[in-house]
């Protein structure tokens, strides 16, 4: 099983490498396109770097009902689970 907090530190350290967001004033609900202003090339570099670091494809499906930041932590979860059968599902530390 995937430490949900572990996930979350990730994600704030991959946004920190590739915006200028001040990672410590959101929050789980923060709104990924509003809240952190990534445009369509942040936002495929972003990606790249979760799939990267988790081993896991992300599809354009997947990513149309991603709104918030737990929503994006969660699919993160779901896809390590379901395409690391048997891992842990931890990010790869580059």
């Amino acid at each position: 099983m995937i430490d949900r907090g572990e996930v979350v530190k990730r994600l704030g350290d991959i946004l920190t490498e590739n915006t200028e967001v001040d990672v410590s004033k959101l929050t789980e609900a923060s709104k990924i396109r509003e809240e952190l202003g990534l445009d369509s090339v942040d936002l495929v570099d972003v990606v790249m770097r979760i799939e990267g670091a988790y081993k896991i494809r992300l599809t354009h499906q997947d990513l149309q009902s991603v709104e918030t930041i737990a929503d994006l932590v969660t699919l993160i979860i779901t896809k390590s689970e379901t395409q690391n059968p048997g891992g842990t599902g931890q990010a790869v530390t580059p």
